[in-house]
């Protein structure tokens, strides 16, 4: 028994190395070949080149790949490239000459005075006759020009006539965004060139490979790449296709914000995981800023290493029944919730309502002196066999995760470091331990998943110009964390926490859930814990019956009175699983036939965005002539009908029900600037729906 054990151990991690292998070794091999094209090209051994680059003024430059895009599970677009530009002039070209300079030169300056207004005709006109005087060879005129102004640029005075002319432009890659805030520190981003989150992690995938290129230095100083060289053509980088689904981390972000900002909390955190997969469906982070209002900052979900608090209790409870020294009925004293250990006395959250609890109510009513004495009593002189639960489940190590961790787990070791005495007892109930939250959520999916460990993974497949190139399969960690009588029995005790413990509150008429609340002291260096500082924490799954989803919410020193798990983290849990559940036919006791169905309201809107909402819900549509970026779209019973809608971008659209990234998209593309309050659709707008448009204007949102 004990060598099929560790052989399947051995299984596993070979799983996991080939997997990496495969993906990371694609990536090798690729940039392997395009590096020996390159130094081949670079050295010369390449006839042509070699016999160029003999030649004076002639050099080999970079040309730039192509960043692959990241993509959610519907394969909606979270992050992509775009061209931006930079407009220079050499004043002294030789192409400008004193007559094209002077008969062009004001009619240029009300052209640039009218798009860039930092400067007027006067002042643009003075200041191009100052770098024709001073012959200036290199100077910006403006940055962070789109693709659309560039183009308009191309036909104006002068700059119509090409870079030889004197003005030419400068393109360059810019990394956009599409979900805003959501998810900003898993998806990445980058700060002075260094990617961060998915973007960091799988940098190498991402950047693609650079090709190379031959010009030859013109008069003016400028390079002018030989069309009749040979060069090396760039390989763009892999697109990226996440776990992420869209829905989900949106209501999971809007919940988490009405928390942390409800309750006054420094932080909080959510995860969503897929239960049978370990695919995270949505990662939501929230910090506090010195201006009160909450940014995504720091990954907490993976990079916040600290005191779980009561959360842990499951791995008590899991040790005490899977190693036969206590049924879920057996009882032990908990002295009214009061017990001191050596020099430190452990306190019970609330005055118990009696002095004798069982292991089942324990758990259920989250009693510290309860779980503590069970574990001190039976681990005491085996304090290893306790710790050796921890090593099972993989919480004394990083997990393997898609997005990197800056930071590492700490669980005490007997006879190391700083265990003492107390270490058992506390580490029972959720100290002396450093976890992070996704990790506290695998141990709670392993339960759901009848005991069977699944690696947390972010991303599934890799792409390359629309192939695929690896498809990530999900991987067994730990096949059986425990016995299946114990898993049965730690299942029957997280719904009881539900129907009548410390998360009773949560109850849903319509499905069961099962879970844990946790509350912690937070610890303040090597100072104790800060006075008042707590952190509450629920973690479950839902339906219990059948789980799909496990989720863990934590939010941060709560500032609002309320402290306790269930009562701050508890409520985001519920209405990421209601809306999950309402959202989800399979998961309803009662299957919904197309009589029963309300068929969706669809709003005018972003004609991508529609058409991904409606290949979501497998509603079929069909077009009435063409449609451009916008649509209008009529339902009918079975199907929906998409119309052209041309917005007057002179005035104010009404936004009225539309959802709070249509209508930001829709508005900032007419050049307003928008704020909001709430969570929902558009309820009200501050501006009149007709008034005329000012650019710049703010206008703000009111979401119900």
């Amino acid at each position: 028994m004990k060598k099929k054990k560790q052989k399947n151990k051995v299984n596993t991690r070979k799983a996991i190395l080939m997997r990496s292998y495969v993906v990371f070794g694609v990536a090798f091999l690729f940039a392997l070949w395009i590096m020996v094209s390159s130094a081949r090209l670079q050295m010369g051994i390449d006839n042509e080149f070699g016999a160029l680059l003999k030649k004076k003024n002639t050099r080999i430059s970079d040309i730039k790949a192509m960043r692959g895009n990241i993509y959610a599970d519907g394969e909606r677009l979270l992050a992509t490239t775009t061209s931006k530009y930079t407009l220079i002039i050499d004043a002294v070209a030789d192409g400008l000459t004193d007559e094209l300079f002077d008969k062009n030169i004001q009619s240029l300056s009300i052209k640039m005075a009218q798009h860039f207004e930092k400067r007027d005709t006067g002042e643009w006109l003075s200041y191009f006759e100052m770098l024709r005087a001073n012959k200036r060879r290199y100077t910006i005129l403006a940055k962070d020009i789109n693709y659309g102004l560039a183009k308009k640029m191309r036909e104006w005075p002068i700059i119509e006539l090409g870079r030889y002319k004197g003005f030419y432009f400068e393109e360059y890659g810019e990394r956009l965004y599409f979900m805003g805030e959501m998810a900003r520190k898993a998806i990445g981003s980058s700060k002075g060139g260094v990617y961060v989150g998915l973007e960091g992690a799988l940098d190498s995938l991402l950047r693609g490979i650079n090709g190379k290129q031959m010009q030859q230095r013109m008069p003016g100083g400028v390079w002018r790449t030989i069309k009749t060289a040979k060069y090396n053509q760039p390989h763009d980088g892999y697109d990226i296709i996440t776990t992420l689904d869209v829905q989900i981390q949106d209501v999971a972000q809007y919940a988490l914000q009405k928390a942390v900002r409800l309750n006054k909390a420094q932080s909080g955190c959510a995860i969503v995981m897929d239960v049978k997969t370990g695919a995270v469906k949505a990662i939501a982070n929230l910090k506090r800023g010195t201006d009160g209002k909450y940014r995504e900052t720091k990954n907490y979900a993976v990079d916040d290493y600290s005191e779980p608090g009561s959360t842990i209790k499951l791995i008590s409870a899991m040790a005490l029944i899977n190693d036969g020294y206590c049924k879920p009925s057996d009882s032990i004293d908990i002295k009214w919730g009061e017990y001191k250990f050596y020099d430190k006395t452990m306190l019970d959250a609330s005055r118990p309502k009696k002095t004798v609890l069982s292991l089942h109510e324990s758990f259920q009513y989250s009693s510290n002196v309860g779980i503590s004495r069970l574990v001190s009593n039976y681990y005491k002189k085996r304090p290893k066999k306790f710790i050796a639960y921890f090593k099972k489940l993989r919480l004394d190590q990083t997990p393997a995760f898609d997005i990197k961790s800056a930071s590492f787990p700490i669980v005490q070791q007997p006879g190391k470091g700083t265990w003492s005495a107390n270490s058992l007892p506390w580490l029972s109930i959720g100290y002396e331990a450093k976890l992070s939250p996704l990790q506290i959520l695998t141990i709670y999916n392993a339960v759901a998943n009848n005991g069977t460990l699944m690696r947390p993974y972010m991303v599934s497949e890799l792409r390359q110009q629309g192939r695929v190139v690896d498809k990530i399969q999900p991987i067994i960690l730990e096949k059986k964390i425990c016995k299946p009588s114990t898993i049965n029995s730690l299942q029957k005790m997280m719904e009881s926490v539900i129907s009548d413990g410390t998360g009773k509150n949560l109850k849903s008429e319509s499905y069961a859930i099962a879970g844990k609340t946790g509350t912690a002291q937070i610890a303040n260096g090597n100072k104790g814990y800060k006075p008042g500082a707590y952190k509450a924490s629920f973690a479950g799954y839902f339906p219990a019956n059948n789980p799909k989803y496990s989720i863990i919410v934590v939010i941060n020193e709560p500032k609002a009175g309320q402290y306790y798990g269930g009562r701050v983290a508890g409520p985001v849990f519920k209405e990421i699983s209601d809306f999950i559940y309402s959202k989800n036919n399979a998961m309803q006791k009662a299957p919904v036939t197309p009589e029963d169905m309300e068929f969706p309201q669809i709003m005018k809107g972003s004609s991508k965005q529609i058409k991904y909402v409606l290949d979501h819900l497998s509603i079929s549509s069909y077009t009435i002539g063409k449609t451009g970026a916008y649509s209008e779209a009529k339902g009918g019973k079975f199907s929906v009908e998409l119309r052209k809608y041309d917005l007057d971008r002179s005035k104010v659209p009404n936004m009225k029900n539309m959802g709070l990234r249509d209508a930001v998209f829709t508005l900032e593309s007419m050049g307003l600037k928008v704020s909001y309050v709430g969570t929902g659709k558009v309820h009200s707008q501050s501006i009149k729906a007709g008034s005329p448009i000012r650019k710049g204007q703010t206008i703000q949102l009111v979401l119900k």
